[in-house]
């Protein structure tokens, strides 16, 4: 199991480690209808690409139908996360972006 340091700076300053499993979990990459800041979309974001839900592999694509809800399955964001040691998570609402830096701890 892969595990991460995730950081956020603002609003509040947060430092965790979670692993791989709790990341996809979390922060996974997807664009979803939410019922109060409507559509949301959360990209991953290395210093060579953006992994979001409109450029990666259709076949990798899940779409639920609980409302809009289109995200990556978990097994293609794992084989992501095992390909990046650094990179941002950022989400995307209300004309506004929060960003999460994420760090791979080695073991």
């Amino acid at each position: 199991m892969l595990k991460f340091r995730l950081i956020r700076s603002d609003p509040t300053k947060l430092e965790v480690e979670i692993t791989s499993s709790q990341l996809i979990s979390m922060l996974p990459i997807e664009i979803q209808e939410h019922p109060v800041m409507g559509e949301i979309e959360r990209v991953w974001l290395s210093d060579k690409k953006v992994y979001s839900v409109k450029n990666l592999d259709p076949s990798s694509v899940e779409i639920h139908l609980e409302g809009k809800h289109i995200k990556i399955s978990d097994e293609k964001m794992l084989s992501i996360l095992q390909t990046l040691e650094k990179f941002e998570i950022a989400l995307y609402y209300e004309g506004k972006v929060d960003k999460y830096i994420v760090e791979k701890i080695k073991l």
